[in-house]
Parts: C-alpha cells; sequence; structure tokens
C-alpha cells in the first residue's frame, strides 16, 4: 500500500483482533453512518475500508466532491508487519479529516507513535490534531471565532467537499 501514515506497533495483533478494534476507533473518532468491511486483496497484510454509504449520483457530483465515482467514498487503512498504514486519502480533504481523526483514536488504543513517509515529523498518542469535534470545527480551530470573511472561505473552500449532512449545523456536523 502507498503508505502516508503509519503507527508502529509491537506486537502486532492478530486480524481477528485488529477489526473490532478498528470498528470501535471508527466510533469513537468519527459520527454518521461510518461502515469498516474488509478490502479484497492483500497489501503485505489486511486492508480495510471505511466508508460512508453515501456515494456521488454523477461524474459532475463526483468532481465537486473529488472522489471517484467507481469506489466507495472512504479511505483504506491497512494492519501490516510492524505497523498499521494509511492510504492517503485523495484530493478530498473531509476525508482527509476523518482518516486523520482514526489515525489518531488508533494510535491512543495502541499508544503509538505516527509517523509519515514525507519526512521524520510524526507526533506521539494523546495529539488531537484533528479530533477537534466536527469538519467544520476542525477547520476554524485557529480562528476564536472565525470572522464572517473566514466563514466565506470555508464555505467556499471546503463545505462542497463534505458530503451531505456533515456541514456545520447539519445532521453530523
Amino acid at each position: 500500500m502507498a503508505n502516508y501514515s503509519h503507527i508502529k506497533l509491537r506486537p502486532r495483533p492478530s486480524e481477528a483482533d485488529f477489526e473490532p478494534i478498528l470498528r470501535e476507533a471508527v466510533g469513537r473518532a468519527l459520527r454518521g453512518p461510518w461502515e469498516v468491511s474488509k478490502a479484497d486483496g492483500d497489501d503485505d497484510g489486511p486492508v480495510w475500508r471505511v466508508t460512508l454509504s453515501w456515494m456521488p449520483k454523477d461524474k459532475a457530483e463526483a468532481r465537486q466532491y473529488g472522489v471517484s465515482l467507481s469506489g466507495p467514498f472512504g479511505f483504506c487503512v491497512g494492519l501490516q508487519p510492524g505497523s498499521i498504514a494509511f492510504r492517503g486519502a485523495g484530493l478530498n480533504y473531509f476525508l482527509h479529516w476523518a482518516q486523520g481523526c482514526v489515525t489518531e483514536e488508533l494510535a491512543d488504543h495502541f499508544k503509538g507513535r505516527v509517523t509519515h513517509d514525507s519526512g521524520d515529523k510524526g507526533y506521539k498518542h494523546g495529539t488531537r490534531e484533528y479530533r477537534r469535534g466536527s469538519f467544520y470545527g476542525h477547520l476554524a480551530r485557529n480562528f476564536n471565532p472565525p470572522s464572517e470573511e473566514d466563514e466565506q472561505y470555508f464555505e467556499k473552500q471546503f463545505h462542497y467537499q463534505a458530503p451531505p449532512g456533515f456541514w456545520k449545523g447539519e445532521e453530523f456536523g
């Protein structure tokens, strides 16, 4: 798997032990109808998809959300020798945020350090870079409170990337 983030593990849990831990981490980190399912194939170990049942209805909507029409809306988590591996979530920043939330939750569970392929930079378990409430809360974290201009920027740049029900004030946002 082309990895972008890893959590080093010693010892590595079995596949049977890891799946319920992943499901629990997704449930704690994310709100809404997220699903965890075993992916076909193997990439140095088993791979799971963390997805929403929502899919774009046509090519225009897929372009709007920065996702493919051919696959589920979500991201992959792999259990590789010595680590949990997270593939880049693509161009959609909402998926990047959701994957970051689950990464932090699993790092806490395993008391592991999160590292990235792009360099030495990483962070220890207990970090809450992504888990600050909603997707909107993550975006607005450095604004106290966001100005009207900031709100307009968030609306223009990021609202379209969150699937229906996941923006601020909506069912899961």
